[in-house]
């Protein structure tokens, strides 16, 4: 009796809202618009075309099942290398940390290299 009790106690609680679903991101007919902008202003030059048709392209974002990281991923894109960096699963605008060069290490001379001692001292 108790199990049953405890049972219809955690399905009222679900059913009223105890546990909130998880928030899905943005939506895909947010996400499209955004990335057209985002793909107008970096192909500049080539006047009023517009990209693709919209509502296909919000069926390909639905289809693809993207997840609530990846679409705020490519909301927060403002070139179309954030585009590309969201799609390989990295942040966008992430920036890039320099690399420092690795000390250049001078050859230790041989052969001809090796300057000549002079035999037997000085040559007077």
């Amino acid at each position: 009796m108790l199990r049953v009790t405890l049972a219809l106690v955690s399905f009222g609680a679900a059913a009223c809202g105890g546990t909130k679903p998880a928030d899905p991101g943005p939506s895909c007919e947010a996400i499209m618009p955004h990335l057209a902008v985002v793909m107008k202003q970096g192909l500049t030059g080539h006047g009023t075309v517009e990209f693709g048709n919209q509502k296909r392209d919000v069926l390909q974002c639905q289809a693809r099942k993207l997840t609530a990281e990846q679409r705020r991923c490519l909301m927060a894109t403002k070139t179309v290398a954030d585009i590309s960096a969201c799609n390989a699963g990295q942040s966008p605008t992430a920036p890039i940390a320099p690399v420092a060069p690795s000390p250049r290490r001078l050859p230790t001379p041989s052969g001809s290299d090796v300057p000549q001692a002079s035999p037997g001292g000085s040559a007077h």
